[in-house]
């Protein structure tokens, strides 16, 4: 069907009966979670209703931060929606202002039959309503981006609404989080201590795509739990990399007690290095990227010293990796490129701990849509990155004999052919069990056809890391490629060296672009015998 702007209008308009809002306690519209690196295509985000009432149409506004994030468009693929039939649905994405409106009517069409989406079952899990569909750019800031349900947007505003029997609803509005992921990463040991007992060194660790010019380092600590004794980059695995000390040639390390103390409460000891600072400028005078671990290379290495008595201050003392607000402080960046050309980037930031006691993590993983229980499914502590597997009923465990640091930790929750979940916990100590709950996945939407040329190894991003899955398949018994239009980048119907060659040049030398589909996923415009078995990065 044709719809027209007056439609359209109108569409909404019977949607929002405002004259007649009430709010019910038992209606809930709420926005869930997504996560995605920079460059990431495609992230579906739900939404859910929760209505005691059946319904016969809705209504959403939503805003997102727009420099995070891009909505592709908002979609009832494999939603309550979709399985009740809906004859009006109008999405209006206004991305330039990082808003979006949409008009459902399940009935609208003449000759007109009465539709409706039922009501939620009291006890059971909330319904699917829609997906929101974003791509992530590329220059997104890491770290948690709010996507929020606001009254009033647009024009005509649009408001978050259900409608029954033209009575308008209002439901009670809940807020989601898009996690923007980070390549780099500052990690901080943590490790079991005595109070009064020595402990061995810890180490600050860089993940990094990108070669390092220089960092910066500043840790706070309670000086009432713990002594530093010396912080240093000598044994770290950066000189090794370097080749040696005389490839610093600029250093300022504050760790005696007169130059860091900032409170009775708060220790701050702080670490500016930077590799060629004097000219002539060598290029290749750098920290070589490490993206395999966030706890291989190491830049700093610290002699934290718990107290006698630092557990009277609690079961573990944080060594957190703190940025003040003072202008001429040191804060926690990587420093990328050379001197002359470098930027600052402020990495992902993982704290450390000196614990005296530990804890564990539990909790059950089931299937939205069905209840059912998941097994297989990986859980993961932030911070720390303890895993866990769940088991056939679903259920996991996090900590194995020995248990994890006291703290508030995040979940994530990951499984083939499910959105990622999360959930959130707080470990005290002592050998305590803290269940962070039921986590429900949702099963992943189909949100495209077709294919991305040259995206082979499935992870939704065109960079190198698909040239060399590419070349292992070629030369070293690799997997091969499910979708092999995808990996003939060069579109010559055939998959072989030319095709890596091509990526690599398109990517480092300014080479030819690369053939559609590929800004945009599509079906392959050259009619030839390679196919697509199986592709997940669209």
């Amino acid at each position: 069907m044709q719809i027209t702007e007056s439609m359209r209008l109108s569409g909404i308009a019977l949607v929002l009966v405002l004259f007649s809002a009430f709010v019910r306690a038992e209606d809930r519209i709420s926005v869930g979670y997504g996560e995605g690196l920079p460059g990431a295509r495609n992230v579906a985000v739900p939404i859910t209703t929760y209505h005691d009432l059946p319904i016969h149409g809705y209504s959403l506004a939503i805003s997102y931060p727009r420099e995070s994030l891009r909505l592709l468009q908002i979609s009832a693929l494999g939603t309550a929606t979709e399985e009740v039939g809906v004859d009006f649905f109008f999405e209006g994405l206004d991305d330039d202002a990082g808003t979006a409106t949409l008009g459902a009517i399940f009935a609208f069409n003449e000759p007109y039959t009465p539709s409706e989406l039922p009501a939620t079952v009291p006890g059971q899990r909330p319904q699917l309503l829609a997906w929101l569909i974003f791509d992530v750019p590329s220059q997104a800031t890491a770290g948690e981006h709010p996507i929020q349900l606001v009254d009033g947007l647009g024009d005509p505003p649009i408001s978050n609404r259900f409608t029954y029997r033209g009575t308008t609803i209002r439901p009670v509005l809940d807020e989601g989080v898009f996690l923007v992921q980070s390549e780099n990463v500052l990690t901080l040991d943590s490790k079991f201590g005595l109070p009064g007992f020595r402990l061995a060194p810890m180490y600050a660790y860089a993940r990094h795509p990108q070669p390092l010019q220089g960092f910066q380092v500043a840790i706070s600590f309670d000086p009432r739990a713990l002594n530093l004794e010396e912080a240093t980059f000598n044994g770290t695995s950066m000189l090794s990399l370097l080749g040696g000390k005389d490839k610093i040639e600029f250093s300022q390390i504050k760790w005696q007690a007169l130059e860091i103390v900032v409170s009775p409460t708060e220790w701050r000891t702080t670490a500016g290095v930077i590799f060629d600072y004097l000219s002539p400028y060598n290029e290749f005078q750098v920290l070589p990227p490490q993206t395999a671990s966030t706890t291989s290379q190491s830049i700093m290495k610290y002699s934290f010293q718990p107290k006698s008595g630092a557990d009277q201050f609690g079961e573990s003392s944080l060594l957190a990796l703190s940025d003040s607000a003072a202008p001429d402080a040191v804060k926690n960046v990587f420093i990328i490129g050379s001197t002359g050309g470098s930027t600052s980037v402020e990495p992902r930031k993982v704290d450390g701990r000196i614990y005296y006691s530990t804890g564990f993590l539990t909790g059950t993983v089931v299937d939205f849509k069905t209840g059912a229980p998941l097994s297989g499914a990986t859980v993961k502590t932030d911070p720390g990155g303890a895993t866990a597997t769940t088991r056939a009923d679903g259920s996991f465990r996090i900590g194995g004999e020995e248990g994890i640091p006291p703290g508030s930790y995040s979940v994530s929750v990951g499984r083939s052919g499910y959105n990622p979940g999360h959930g959130s916990g707080e470990v005290i100590g002592k050998g305590s069990v803290a269940d962070v709950g039921t986590v429900a996945l949702f099963p992943a939407p189909v949100i495209a056809g077709g294919f991305l040329r040259a995206e082979i190894n499935g992870d939704t991003r065109v960079d190198i890391s698909d040239g060399i899955y590419l070349l292992s398949y070629l030369f070293t018994g690799g997997t091969t490629p499910s979708c092999q239009d995808a990996a003939d980048v060069n579109d010559d119907s055939r998959v072989d060296l030319s095709d890596a060659i091509s990526l690599f040049g398109y990517l480092f030398i300014g080479g030819k672009v690369i053939p559609p589909p590929f800004t945009n996923c599509d079906q392959d415009p050259t009619d030839d015998a390679l196919g697509c078995a199986d592709y997940s990065g669209c």
